[in-house]
């Protein structure tokens, strides 16, 4: 990983900002992250209603392998590190493909967070030898699809709970 370019500081309208990896010590940054984020924003991202982001959940989510399931935070760039988005894939061994996942906080859209995280976890992929990309996605989530065919993912079907996957093969 020491050859990868984390951290490095950027500015959006007036936000200075920095992307890293999600280590250990941010459980609780990542769970003051999730207590920001509206009930809609919850259930676009998992799926579904999740009410509490209990600590040893948020420890699991923070403390990953980042050379197989890399997590990247975008976090203030300030001595809070407060966390604003957040982009994420699973590696899926048998088959080389990994899910991908972002969530930006609602008060940060529009800045181009979730595209700077796509294409950078895109990039690691890549590099790490992923053959595809895929994504589930609400159909009623229309930022995120739009978002995602506009970097060529395509459409693949949906799943029995009526979540569209796109595939976005590298």
């Amino acid at each position: 990983m020491a050859t990868e370019p984390f951290p490095y500081d950027f500015e959006r309208e007036g936000h200075q900002l920095a992307v890293r990896y999600l280590e250990p010590g941010d459980t609780e940054r990542f769970q003051t992250f999730f207590r920001s984020l509206t009930p809609e924003t919850v259930r676009c991202r998992y799926g579904h209603m999740i009410s509490e982001m209990t600590d040893e959940t948020a420890r699991q989510l923070v403390s990953v392998d980042q050379l197989t399931e890399p997590a990247l935070a975008i976090v203030d760039a300030d001595e809070t590190e407060a966390i604003r988005a957040i982009g994420r894939y699973y590696f899926d061994p048998e088959t080389k493909s990994a899910e991908i996942a972002i969530v930006v906080a609602e008060s940060y859209r529009r800045l181009g967070l979730a595209r700077l995280l796509l294409n950078t976890l895109t990039s690691l992929a890549r590099s790490r030898g992923v053959k595809a990309l895929h994504a589930y996605v609400l159909t009623t989530d229309a930022p995120v699809l739009l978002l995602l065919k506009s970097a060529g993912f395509v459409p693949e079907g949906s799943t029995a709970d009526g979540d569209l996957k796109l595939t976005r093969k590298l």
